[in-house]
């Protein structure tokens, strides 16, 4: 994005290992890095990437919980929505609601940076855009362009930056 460093880590290649362990080494991780970016002259944001799936789980390394561990630390939590995007974004504001409450809550969910496709008729568009300005910080959309100006849309199941045709 050009203003700070985006993370995105894929757990799924380190299913054998302790989620514990794993998410102490990722809030060190985060933490050092968060120290490094404060340090420079200029002003950086710290991001991370994800799958809604991975926030949807409770115990999972992203799931709701652990996330509001990272608040001092991170900017910015892209998002990326599953199909369908109402059903994906209502189960994330529940879940939310749900594990936290109060300032906390609206830290978090003004955090979070929904990212969709932008297929789909325009009016969809408006109204996904709208929902996201009512439920959460920002919206964000992706747009893969290969070959000669073939459009592709991200494959959330298979982790961001993936596509399918």
């Amino acid at each position: 994005m050009g203003d700070g460093a985006t993370l995105y880590f894929d757990f799924a290649k380190f299913h054998d290992a302790d989620p514990a362990l794993i998410l102490s080494s990722l809030y060190l991780m985060v933490n050092q890095l968060r120290t490094k970016l404060d340090q420079t002259v200029r002003t950086f944001r710290l991001t991370i990437t994800f799958p809604v799936g991975f926030m949807l789980d409770s115990a999972g390394i992203y799931g709701v919980p652990n996330v509001k561990k990272f608040l001092d630390h991170v900017d910015r939590f892209l998002v990326v929505l599953d199909d369908p995007v109402e059903t994906s974004t209502k189960t994330l504001r529940h879940k939310i609601e749900k594990h936290v409450v109060s300032e906390v809550q609206l830290t978090l969910v003004r955090k979070i940076i929904p990212v969709i496709s932008s297929d789909g008729p325009v009016r969809q568009l408006r109204a996904r855009i709208t929902s996201f300005d009512d439920n959460f910080g920002e919206e964000g959309m992706w747009i893969v362009q290969i070959g000669q100006g073939k459009r592709c849309r991200v494959d959330p199941s298979c982790g961001p930056g993936r596509i399918s045709a």
